[in-house]
């Protein structure tokens, strides 16, 4: 985003009177329901790469809340935008609702949702759309594949459980309720992370994943991690270490990420290639 400043050197004479001033009182302004009424987020129109020729409404979103006297911020999914006047990216197509608030000089906070409709995104990291789906999407264990779900194995070395190993049918026992049945769910809204466990109770946190730089490791000339997920406040299922007194991982090595299923890892403090790390194997629900 750029910031636009204007910067106004105004030069003049001194005269022997009083000047002329006009001030405008901060203090006593109220932002008011018809202020909010101003307030326009509009998807900016591009061609189509779907069907080529067609003119569609994109994931950038212009927001405009210009002459309002207030503060004014914008929530729009995956982050919020504070100005009067910008463009934003959200990253699911379909109907969707961003939110603004308007914060007066005398403490008047009014919020005002609006909706919009996006029929095509651009310029989106495919992985929104593997973990969230449309706009969020729930997570289980995955037990399709093999016989182990989660366990340790060599790290930079093995991409799932390859010596101790655990089955769908034990892996409750290593966190209570976070076996078979256990949920977790990523959001769009607020990039929100919710695990749910077996007895109902959840733990809440947030996410972001990053696929550049260090991210991408390397076994020889082959990748073996494409990516990193982190989860702030919270950890996947059993995320956990043993040989740490259960300490929770919160940065995990993305080894495979799609539309049906999803590999983890995360080492042992100060582990090399075949050091020990910990493997947990997910899918859609």
């Amino acid at each position: 985003m750029k910031k636009i400043g204007l910067l106004l050197i105004a030069t003049g004479f001194l005269f022997a009177c009083d000047p002329v001033e006009e001030r405008m009182d901060m203090g006593t302004m109220t932002v008011t329901e018809a202020d909010l009424a101003k307030v326009t987020a509009t998807p900016v129109m591009r061609d189509s790469e779907e069907n080529p020729g067609t003119q569609v409404r994109s994931n950038y979103i212009h927001l405009n809340s210009e002459g309002i006297a207030a503060l004014s911020s914008w929530f729009y999914g995956t982050g919020t935008f504070t100005g009067t006047n910008g463009v934003v990216q959200v990253v699911v197509p379909g109907r969707q609702t961003l939110t603004f608030t308007a914060l007066g000089p005398d403490g008047t906070k009014l919020t005002r949702d609006i909706e919009i409709e996006v029929d095509e995104c651009f310029d989106v990291a495919p992985q929104w759309g593997y973990l969230c789906g449309t706009g969020s999407r729930v997570w289980t264990w995955n037990e399709d594949e093999s016989g182990a779900v989660w366990g340790n194995g060599g790290y930079i070395g093995n991409t799932a459980p390859g010596w101790w190993t655990v089955s769908i049918d034990d892996v409750g026992g290593q966190v209570a309720g976070e076996g078979k049945g256990a949920t977790m769910e990523f959001s769009v809204v607020g990039s929100s992370f919710t695990k749910t466990r077996t007895d109902g109770s959840q733990q809440n946190g947030s996410f972001k994943f990053s696929y550049t730089g260090d991210d991408v490791v390397m076994n020889g000339d082959a990748v073996w991690a494409e990516g990193t997920l982190t989860i702030n406040g919270a950890s996947v299922l059993v995320g956990i270490n043993p040989n740490a007194g259960n300490a929770p991982y919160d940065t995990y090595h993305i080894l495979r990420l799609n539309d049906q299923y999803m590999n983890l890892c995360a080492p042992e403090p100060g582990a090399g290639s075949w050091g020990t790390a910990w493997f947990w194997q997910f899918k859609a629900k």
